[in-house]
């Protein structure tokens, strides 16, 4: 776990606040914020996470490897959809949540 965290140091040696929903408790033994080494993208992101709380990715991204329908990535406020998807830089970003869908009726 800490070789991918060094790994995955991004340029400036900066850190990411990474906000996740309750409904990934389960996964993260009830954390729901943690602090990372900064990531090149969403992607490298998801792999941190997955190498950190085993089997989190599944619950983020589709059979393809996109960001599942019902998981919402926001990237410093910005959505990850109206950008570059799960290619999304993180170069410079602090803050990443990663919240379910919401519907309402």
């Amino acid at each position: 776990m800490k070789h991918e965290l060094e790994r995955s140091k991004g340029l400036n040696g900066g850190r990411i606040r990474v906000i996740l929903s309750a409904h990934l408790g389960e996964y993260t033994r009830g954390r729901n914020e943690l602090e990372v080494a900064e990531t090149s993208s969403v992607s490298a992101l998801i792999g941190v996470l997955d190498s950190m709380f085993p089997g989190i990715s599944l619950r983020l991204l589709d059979d393809q490897g996109d960001i599942r329908r019902y998981v919402n990535i926001f990237v410093d406020d910005e959505d990850i959809r109206m950008k570059n998807g799960i290619h999304t830089s993180l170069s410079g970003v602090r803050e990443v949540v990663i919240l379910p869908s919401v519907a309402g009726g």
